[in-house]
């Protein structure tokens, strides 16, 4: 039966036995952001979304950022489960230096797909250090922040649904684990292919087959490694919808439904059976967990409402006009209905569930 994994230690449910994970809490930046925000070019510029044409419907890495910790436990957790190359996990004493041994010997070729501003590649060198490393992106300003956080990996913007793992190359400089990273040439297969939070948007149709496409790359006894989070049905989300649309109470007449009503931010993830039936064929294992994260978030459900600006938001703020009225209009809206279902804790914080589904595969 598949497992339900809710930590790192050998607790394990059947998946129907879901149960919250701990709770965390907001906080202080980590030394990744805080060095990020130090050293990012545009940090006392003109704000992301009135740059130049190209970038002005961009993500912004500083608004993702805010919450840095938070989204960044997934990575954590989701990086714990990767085995190295054979199957086996990491564990201490000599047959982990025994296993660190041989893998010097032929340095892992890792692909961070969909990296973000770098906070999953970080974790990845840290975790590989001496790994051929490279991050995969379509935003730019993502891939600039990636570059000023990690300037000893290889960064590239690619759409995940054509990009080649085989065609990268990766730098061979350093990377952030502080070991010298050897560069893998063009053609060789990776080792590793980690997507956190990435492939939930892709459309439905497309995601199972880009999976497996990535999965036909690596070498035998490699692994994709992704996270996806199972949100839409969270009122956080319900809630986001209903207000874009003018279905929710008192926003019929709002002066952003006409460009929000057909937007469609995403469709919802397959099951947990039928990525399993998808990918066993060709996989050696197949890992399968759910994890609902509780998160506190200090600033009540204003900070719901810039946790989304940095992700679920974006579908919905790329379609308004370029009028800040409409978009201020907008999202106090939304910060009215979320105040209607997120009550304040006894210290004024809010807490939001966050369900994400992972997924770890060996190639056959």
């Amino acid at each position: 039966m598949t497992a339900l994994r809710l930590s790192r230690k050998a607790l394990t449910l059947p998946l129907r036995s879901l149960g919250p994970a701990a709770h965390t809490t907001t906080p202080p930046l980590s030394l990744f952001a805080r060095t990020l925000l130090l050293n990012n070019p545009n940090k006392n510029n003109t704000p992301v979304r009135t740059m130049a044409s190209a970038a002005s419907k961009d993500w912004s890495a500083d608004q993702y950022l805010k919450f840095h910790d938070e989204r960044t436990r997934a990575v954590h957790d989701l990086v714990a489960r990767v085995p190295l190359p054979g199957g086996r996990f990491p564990s201490s004493g000599p047959a982990a230096a025994a296993a660190a041994a041989t893998e010097s010997a032929r340095p892992l070729r890792i692909v961070d797909l969909g990296c973000g501003p770098g906070n999953s590649t970080a974790v990845l060198a840290q975790r590989f250090p001496g790994a051929s490393l490279a991050g995969v992106d379509s935003s730019p300003n993502m891939l600039a922040a990636a570059r000023v956080a990690l300037p000893g990996v290889s960064f590239e913007q690619a759409d995940l649904r054509t990009y080649d793992p085989a065609a990268a190359t990766t730098n061979p400089d350093t990377n952030d684990g502080g070991t010298t990273a050897v560069a893998a040439p063009p053609g060789s297969s990776p080792d590793l292919l980690f997507a956190n939070a990435v492939l939930q948007w892709l459309p439905l149709a497309d995601r199972l087959p880009t999976v497996l496409r990535l999965l036909g790359t690596l070498r035998p006894g490699g692994v994709v490694a992704y996270q996806v989070p199972d949100n839409l049905k969270e009122p956080a989300q319900t809630i986001l919808h209903a207000v874009a649309t003018g279905a929710a109470p008192g926003t019929a007449d709002g002066r952003w439904v006409p460009y929000l009503e057909k937007v469609h931010a995403r469709d919802g993830i397959e099951t947990p059976e039928a990525i399993y039936d998808a990918l066993v064929p060709y996989a050696a294992s197949v890992d399968l967990w759910h994890t609902v994260y509780y998160h506190v978030l200090a600033g009540g459900v204003g900070d719901i409402v810039e946790w989304l600006k940095g992700t679920g938001l974006q579908p919905y703020l790329h379609a308004l006009p370029d009028d800040e009225a409409i978009r201020r209009e907008f999202l106090a809206a939304f910060e009215t209905h979320l105040a209607e279902v997120y009550r304040p804790q006894v210290d004024g914080s809010v807490i939001i569930h966050y369900p994400r589904l992972f997924v770890v595969a060996v190639k056959k």
